[in-house]
């Protein structure tokens, strides 16, 4: 999964927060997620946080219910300033995309594939799906 992949295996998917105030379309990689275990993100998301990763062509309707928090230096947490549901991450320069799964129309077009920062799973939950499971060093070297 890597963000030239999703340029040659896109996809066209749709989504909106749980009321509906902003809705948004993207083409992202071949419909799959991956799950993060950092810290950062069991916070934002209160639990496992499911993403489709290197989302491009990202166009939302009603852009003034986003709400941005700066999550960090580079990156950046994006919700409905309505309904509060946690929808994308991004890098403040723009460049990478990442839709929360739950936020996607298309559900039935998405596959788990990898877990992110393995190494910071917490002990009390397991998944049965094969993935790559990469450890922290891994992933900040990316």
């Amino acid at each position: 999964m890597n963000e030239t992949s999703s340029a040659a295996t896109g996809k066209r998917l749709s989504g909106k927060c749980l009321c509906g105030a902003i809705s948004f379309t993207a083409t992202a990689n071949g419909g799959e997620v991956a799950l993060c275990h950092c810290r950062m993100c069991h916070r934002w998301s209160g639990g496992v946080h499911l993403a489709v990763l290197s989302a491009t062509d990202l166009g939302m309707e009603v852009e003034e219910n986003l709400v941005i928090c700066k999550s960090f230096d580079w990156g950046e947490c994006c919700f409905g300033k309505s309904c509060g549901s946690n929808l994308f991450w991004r890098t403040q320069s723009g460049d990478h995309v990442s839709i929360l799964a739950g936020a996607i129309n298309e559900e039935d077009q998405l596959t788990l594939t990898a877990q992110m920062f393995i190494d910071r799973k917490p002990t009390y939950f397991d998944f049965a799906n094969q993935t790559t499971m990469e450890p922290e060093a891994d992933m900040i070297a990316k």
